[in-house]
This record gives structure tokens, sequence and C-alpha cells, in this order.
């Protein structure tokens, strides 16, 4: 199993980061390599849709888990790609 931690700061508040990071259904725009979603279902904070990534127009299955102003947690079921991505969110300091 391979594990990423990636960090990236912004001047930015935690309310205003989240209000864009958890439009869960805008990642095309910010995720290179996923090329469109369809949501299959959404009940409450839980999503399940389907992903076409970039490599070969891959469909991956996800269930998607939003953490209100915490983290986002995407489990991938299937697809050429297995696994699961967390976008954490954490304030430095009162901004």
């Amino acid at each position: 199993m391979v594990d990423f931690h990636i960090s990236k700061d912004i001047e930015a508040s935690q309310e205003k980061v989240w209000d864009i990071v958890s439009d869960v259904d805008r990642e095309p725009e910010f995720w290179h390599g996923t090329k469109s979603i369809r949501n299959i279902s959404k009940k409450g904070n839980t999503i399940e849709r389907d992903v076409v990534i970039a490599f070969r127009n891959s469909v991956c299955r996800e269930i998607v888990q939003l953490d209100p102003k915490k983290r986002i947690k995407t489990e991938i079921l299937s697809g050429p790609i297995k696994g699961i991505k967390t976008v954490t969110l954490t304030s430095i300091d009162s901004n």
C-alpha cells in the first residue's frame, strides 16, 4: 500500500475553504485526472457516485463522506484505482 501526504497552506478562513472543497460535484474543476461525476445517491453527508477518470476513461465507484468543516473521506471501491482519499482541514491559527 502506498501513502501520499500533501499539505497546502491557504490564507482563508476554514469556513471559506470548506465551502469550496465540500462542493464535491465540482471536483473535475480542481482534481486533475477527474473528468466527470455521476451521483447515484445522496443520504445525509454520504454520497455514492461514479467518477470517470482520465486513465482510459475508466469509471471508479466511490463513497464520499463529509465531516462538516473537518474532512472529506472518499473510499474508491472499484475501478483501476482502489483506496481512500482524505482531505482534512486544519486551522493553523485564528485564520
